[in-house]
């Protein structure tokens, strides 16, 4: 900080000696010109011609090549030459005399006495003397008196002979310097003041800015003055201490990214790579690293990682459409590779470590302290064998393709295989048909144990889903077979559910009381059919019942009400609906028929 400071004095240090006072002769007489002429504005008097102001000067100066003698010495122009007015400035100015001159109209006594009391304040001067002057306009000035130049005679004294010493004469010089010919007020003048007062006013400033900028780089060196080399910063990276052992595979491989022999450490490519796989296994910390850093941070992050990682590492746990908009963000930034080293050690001791010294603390609760009784290991539980397997998934002999592609369809690949492997049916025809055959492939190719009571979990399961869905016959394939037993006649009609039967027998019985019941329609209580049809959508009626003999259509066209019956006969009326909802709808109704019997 001491150092700081002082590079900062050392810069500034010319600003002080330019803001310092200079003091001249010529800088005096124009000083109280001015204040003259203030003094007779306020008291609204306009001299005639421009007035006029002598100064006398003494001090002792010898200018750079000359010897200045006694006497006066008069500037020509009223202008005193740098050097000579660096001396009288520095040596010590005195103003001896002062002599003013105005031209005014004539004054009254008071008038005079106020002028005279107003300018003797305001230019310290008695106010009775010599040093005013009143001129009429057109009477000529009086001149002003040539002072002497005067010799201060030092004490006698005898000198080594007994003669008395001749007195030695100082140089004392007085300078008059009367009014320039130009008037203060004159333009030449003004200009020339005016010229040299703006170049020096630009050689400041452009000093000034010179300065401070020269001062702004000297403090940025010292202020950001870092290391360059990324290599340092993987150094110290790999050089932080992760110690203690806990049996967690994801935290092992977290102690791999920064322990590292010297000579074989990773890459920061490869860093960013195993962090983003340890957030993939871990999407909980993904999602606190998310919350902790905000969209800004996280967007910051994602910009490091880059498109491919960062998916890996956060779409799981924002969520698709909230990643696109980050990502989108985040495309265009870049990193050096040092700011890249300063952001992974900010991650890693930032967030890992804290995560890791979590990890340490719940490891270390979980484990039972060590004067506690180590409780016995439980059993392991008994694995179940191939007989083991035939004997649960037994009900699967008598099942069709059809039945088993409806079991397993959505299950995962292990109870795919397992079923496949009990059912007796072609395996491998079935298997083609599923979603994902290769990964049944490579089920099957593994030699997976399971326990018996998982074994016993899943054959309930299957059990339970098949018989449920034997007890449900497909709609629109009983509405079908509906539609191929009406046209036939009592014998035939006979002869083709004994068939079908003998397939599928809870389809044919299905079908055998669903024609009766459409059939036996024409003798239906039609209380009791109103009260049925009432909750029947007549869309759904008319869809059912398209196509169908009159004499079954009238009994249900008689137990609706008006409303229902009018838009029943508009859809009997339109146009054919499509043969699966036809199918579905008339399946529908002879269902709900069978339950009313």
């Amino acid at each position: 900080m001491r150092l700081k400071a002082l590079c900062l004095l050392a810069c500034l240090w010319p600003l002080w000696v330019w803001a310092a006072p200079y003091s001249s002769p010529t800088l005096e007489r124009e000083r109280l010109l001015k204040v003259t002429l203030g003094a007779l504005k306020k008291l609204h008097l306009e001299p005639q011609t421009p007035p006029q102001l002598e100064l006398t000067a003494q001090g002792q100066f010898k200018p750079p090549g000359k010897t200045f003698t006694k006497g006066a010495v008069k500037l020509k122009d009223g202008r005193v030459t740098p050097s000579l007015a660096g001396q009288l400035g520095a040596q010590g100015f005195q103003t001896v005399g002062l002599k003013l001159t105005l031209t005014l109209s004539p004054l009254t006594v008071p008038q005079e006495a106020e002028l005279r009391g107003t300018l003797a304040q305001v230019l310290g001067q008695p106010p009775q003397g010599e040093w005013l002057q009143l001129v009429a306009p057109g009477a000529p000035a009086a001149l002003p008196p040539t002072p002497e130049p005067t010799t201060q005679t030092p004490t006698l004294g005898t000198d080594a002979t007994g003669d008395l010493e001749q007195p030695a004469e100082v140089p004392q010089t007085a300078v008059v310097l009367p009014s320039p010919e130009p008037a203060p007020g004159s333009p030449d003048l003004i200009q020339g003041q005016e010229g040299r007062a703006q170049v020096k006013g630009a050689v400041g400033w452009i000093w000034v800015l010179a300065v401070l900028g020269l001062g702004g780089l000297i403090l940025a060196w010292l202020l950001g003055k870092k290391s360059k080399d990324p290599a340092k910063n993987l150094e110290k990276l790999n050089q932080i201490p992760v110690d203690g052992e806990l049996d967690f595979t994801e935290l092992k491989e977290f102690k791999g990214l920064f322990k590292e022999t010297k000579g074989q450490g990773q890459d920061q490519e490869s860093i960013k790579t195993d962090l983003c796989e340890l957030l993939k296994v871990q999407p909980d910390w993904a999602r606190q690293l998310a919350l902790d850093r905000g969209p800004r941070g996280l967007v910051k992050l994602m910009g490091l990682f880059g498109p491919q990682r960062s998916e890996a590492a956060f779409a799981g746990a924002l969520g698709p459409k909230r990643f696109r908009e980050l990502l989108a963000e985040a495309q265009g930034q870049s990193f050096t590779a040092e700011e890249e080293g300063q952001l992974l050690m900010e991650l890693h001791q930032g967030f890992f470590l804290k995560k890791l010294k979590e990890l340490k603390q719940e490891a270390a609760a979980s484990q039972p302290s060590p004067a506690a009784p180590q409780p016995p290991a439980p059993p392991a539980p008994p694995r179940a064998s191939k007989k083991d397997e035939a004997a649960a998934l037994s009900f699967l002999l008598d099942c069709s393709e059809t039945e088993i592609y409806r079991l397993i369809a959505g299950e995962n690949p292990m109870i795919q295989a397992l079923v496949l492997r009990q059912w007796p049916g072609d395996g491998a025809g079935l298997a083609k048909r599923l979603k994902d055959p290769l990964g049944l492939s490579q089920e099957q190719q593994k030699t997976r144990q399971i326990t018996q009571e998982l074994l016993h979990q899943i054959a309930q399961g299957l059990e339970r889903r098949l018989k449920k869905e034997r007890a449900v016959v497909d709609p629109t394939l009983l509405g079908e077979l509906l539609d191929q037993l009406e046209p036939l006649s009592p014998l035939d009609r006979e002869a083709f559910l004994a068939q079908l039967e003998e397939k599928d027998s809870k389809l044919g019985q299905t079908a055998r009381a669903a024609f009766a019941a459409l059939v036996q329609l024409p003798q239906t209580d039609l209380a009791r059919l109103s009260a049925l049809l009432r909750p029947i959508d007549p869309k759904l009626l008319a869809q059912g019942l398209w196509g169908l003999d009159k004499a079954l259509q009238e009994p249900i066209l008689l137990s609706i009400s008006k409303e229902p019956r009018s838009s029943l006969i508009k859809g009997l009326r339109g146009p054919e609906p499509e043969q699966r909802q036809r199918h579905k709808a008339r399946a529908l109704l002879a269902q709900a028929l069978v339950d009313l019997k």
